[in-house]
């Protein structure tokens, strides 16, 4: 689901800190809901008690109607109080955290419908059907932890041109099919996703350990759903959870933090880490990125540099740049990344996402997207053989802040080689996002 850090989205758009500030704040209105719940039931029953005495005192002093008729409601009302909260909270037992100050929960719900109409084929279907639980704790202000955990049903957008049943070998493009993940019964999985644990000295000096996002770029770092226009990230970034200029995520170590000049921000991010395919291979990378608040810009610059696998000795030096607009009604983000690829072809993708929000609740927007993975004769799901470009146009409703509705219809080319002929494919989708 930014060139300079993942952009705020007003209330449209939830990134990854705003839903686990949302939630901390719902654990503890929660709790405080329930401390109150109780002094209201102490405040009850003494004056129950109160009540008593004065019908005891009653049988020899004539109360006025006024002061009865105050007693009465004062209890009728805290009754209603404690009735109207025991709703809220249930009369079940609050779930309590070890050790942790705060622990809380939340997750998002993502569904997508989609259809491809290739040069020989179509199809259709709902392939994807995807639950993240998302779990934070706290030990202190200092000392901190997140997960996230997909119960993951999807498949990707393929082809299969000669109609053995294997989807995307060499120059497949133009019979569509929904890939379903190799050795993946019915395409469901249950990964962790992300597992950090934090230590904050300030917020110029953060340590993360754990597998993580690898702090990129713009929708890389933004990466949940409820916060994306497009669920189907750019190119560069499929398959997801693969590496075709940088992985999504890694698993080490990273120092990051972020500096106050005047009313503007420095952040910056240092990891040395490894893809999940390569763990003995460490991956050594940097993002510097500083935000102009007044004018809602920011500007990013990525590198990095390690080894795509541990069998093939591969080494790879990764530049990148981003910039993100996120002023009024205008989200415009940009990114681009190349590599140079040992003993291989270098790549390179970019692409260009400008967006107008017309109120609170619709956001329409453009993206021109463009791959060269430097292959070709063949290449990893979808991104087939040569050069592949997308045009993409899309809506977003937003009924609710935490429900995003979307409607995009994209034009594929997969450019010529030497060896395969050109070809388009147009695909539409609907998708949501319900987050909590």
């Amino acid at each position: 689901m930014c060139l300079g850090g993942a952009g705020a989205q007003a209330e449209e758009t939830l990134d990854m800190h705003a839903l686990q500030e949302q939630l901390q704040k719902a654990m503890q209105m929660i709790e405080a809901q329930s401390q109150h719940m109780n002094t209201l039931q102490g405040e009850l029953n003494a004056l129950k008690s109160e009540t008593t005495t004065q019908a005891t005192e009653l049988s020899k002093i004539q109360p006025s109607a006024a002061d009865t008729t105050h007693l009465e409601e004062r209890v009728f009302e805290l009754e209603e109080q404690i009735f109207e909260l025991d709703d809220r909270v249930g009369s079940e037992t609050l779930a309590n955290a070890f050790d942790a100050n705060n622990l809380d929960i939340g997750g998002f719900i993502n569904t997508a419908f989609t259809h491809v109409d290739g040069e020989d084929g179509s199809a259709f279907g709902w392939n994807r059907q995807n639950f993240e639980l998302l779990i934070r704790a706290d030990l202190n202000e200092q000392w901190s932890a997140f997960f996230a955990g997909g119960f993951l049903r999807e498949g990707n957008v393929g082809f299969d041109d000669d109609n053995d049943g294997v989807l995307n070998e060499s120059g497949e493009r133009r019979n569509p099919d929904f890939a379903i993940e190799s050795g993946v019964p019915g395409g469901t999985r249950n990964p962790q996703i992300i597992a950090w644990t934090n230590y904050k000295h300030n917020d110029a000096f953060n340590v993360k350990l754990g597998r993580m996002i690898t702090p990129h770029g713009i929708i890389n770092i933004e990466h949940f759903p409820a916060t994306l226009l497009d669920q189907e990230q750019p190119l560069f970034l499929r398959p997801f959870g693969g590496q075709t200029i940088f992985p999504n995520f890694t698993t080490g170590g990273q120092v990051h933090g972020q500096f106050f000049v005047g009313g503007d921000t420095l952040s910056y991010n240092t990891y040395i880490a490894s893809a999940q395919g390569a763990i003995e291979e460490p991956i050594y990378g940097a993002r510097l990125a500083y935000e102009f608040r007044d004018k809602g810009v920011t500007v990013g610059v990525n590198a990095a540099t390690g080894t795509r696998s541990e069998a093939l000795d591969n080494e790879y030096t990764l530049l990148g740049a981003d910039l993100l607009i996120d002023k009024g009604s205008i989200l415009w983000k940009n990114e681009i990344f190349s590599t140079d690829e040992d003993g291989a072809s270098g790549r390179l993708g970019f692409y260009t996402q400008p967006a107008y929000r017309f109120n609170d609740q619709w956001i329409g927007f453009y993206r021109y997207d463009f791959l060269d993975d430097g292959s070709n004769a063949s290449a990893a799901v979808p991104d087939n053989a040569g050069d592949v470009t997308e045009h993409m146009v899309g809506l977003n409703y937003l009924p609710l802040p935490n429900v995003r509705l979307r409607l995009t219809g994209t034009r594929r080319h997969y450019d010529s080689t030497s060896v395969f002929d050109e070809a388009d494919a147009d695909i539409l989708q609907f998708s949501t996002t319900y987050s909590f």
